[in-house]
């Protein structure tokens, strides 16, 4: 499997692949089917984990986070079109 890059992997992405026993990742590189597929599967946690490692991590987020300012939220188009699930939101 040939990978998307758009610019340099993050050090929290070389250090994940590290940990997995793969081959660090390199533009010139295609991964074999088995590490394809161990890749895919930690990439279903990778945003929310890397978020974590660079500062707070949305599963992280609770009501004893402490907050300041106003928060933003983007919505997606279908987001934008049918609205938030009930509850996902309060004002």
């Amino acid at each position: 499997m040939q990978h998307l890059e758009l610019g340099e992997p993050l050090a929290y992405e070389q250090q994940r692949r590290a940990a997995l026993g793969l081959p660090a990742l390199a533009a010139d590189r295609v991964d074999t089917e088995e590490d394809a597929d161990e890749w895919m599967w930690e990439l279903l946690d990778l945003a929310p984990n890397l978020a974590g490692a660079l500062g707070l991590g949305p599963l992280a987020i609770d009501s004893s986070t402490p907050t300041r300012g106003t928060g933003k939220l983007a919505l997606t188009d279908y987001g934008r079109r049918l609205g938030a699930p009930p509850g996902a939101l309060r004002r």
